[in-house]
């Protein structure tokens, strides 16, 4: 079974997009900023597991042992670097902020060439985003975290696209927004003498699409005997899958003060009356 991108990693992959884009626009003001803006992206930034977000250091150690290139004697990882990490926030965006739609919607995707029926839902969520800037120079890591932040105070930032894996191959685009318009950069302290850190964090919020009917083998992961394109139980065993081997065995009826058992060895049914 192909399984799709989750909605987290398809956001984290448009998050360190935006990324490229904040290294393209800023401007070097120390070696090191030169050296990390013109180096290749794959050894600039790299994104870090979810459990790491306010770890900066155990973001860096991840990245250490990452095998950027290979040089004389071993492998190194690059410094400057920037890292970054995202975590799905608990509590859902209020829907002052942004409203999805619970109950499925027919309709077509626009970008789909097949032009398939399909049935669609939003779910409001928002994410944590941490960027974290190391490096062996205290001005250059604090210039890049305030270009950051500068870089984020335009609207038209703070906006862009998460490429959803909707499934059977098919992905489509749906925007996101950072709330914030006004960020500040925080220093991390850390044991490294020569290592200065700098964070900045931010809050996203989007819809995320759940599609039935591209097909694939994940369209067909419901509840046993539940029709999720017509919204009923079906079979004649009141909606359960018969390869699952269950078997009602007892059945109360209140308004006829009548139950029915079922011997699930032999397959006899027997009714009796019981007291109101």
């Amino acid at each position: 079974m192909a399984i799709p991108k989750s909605s987290r990693e398809c956001v984290l992959d448009a998050w360190v997009n935006r990324i490229a884009d904040f290294r393209a626009w800023c401007k070097p003001e120390t070696q090191h900023a030169h050296n990390w803006k013109t180096r290749p992206f794959s050894q600039a930034v790299g994104g870090c597991r979810a459990q790491l977000v306010d770890d900066a250091e155990a973001m860096l150690t991840e990245w250490r042992i990452n095998e950027n290139e290979d040089v004389k004697g071993g492998s190194t990882a690059f410094i400057p670097v920037m890292l970054t990490a995202i975590a799905s926030i608990e509590v859902p965006p209020d829907v002052g902020q942004i409203m999805g739609v619970p109950y499925l919607l027919n309709t077509m995707l626009p970008n789909d060439p097949l032009e398939r029926e399909v049935q669609l839902r939003t779910i409001p969520a928002a994410w944590r985003a941490q960027i974290a800037y190391f490096s062996t120079n205290p001005h250059d890591a604090q210039s890049i975290a305030n270009q950051f932040c500068a870089y984020m105070t335009d609207d038209a930032k703070r906006r862009f696209q998460v490429s959803y894996d909707l499934g059977g191959g098919f992905v489509d685009q749906w925007d996101i927004m950072v709330l914030e318009n006004n960020l500040f950069p925080s220093d991390a302290p850390n044991e490294s003498k020569n290592m200065s850190i700098f964070t900045v964090d931010v809050t996203m919020i989007g819809l995320v699409p759940h599609v039935i009917g591209l097909g694939g083998d994940w369209d067909s992961v419901t509840d046993a005997g539940y029709n999720p394109l017509t919204g009923e139980m079906g079979g004649d065993n009141g909606g359960q899958d018969p390869s699952l081997g269950l078997l009602v065995v007892r059945a109360d009826f209140d308004d006829e003060n009548t139950r029915v058992n079922a011997d699930p060895d032999t397959g006899d049914v027997t009714t009796e009356v019981i007291a109101p």
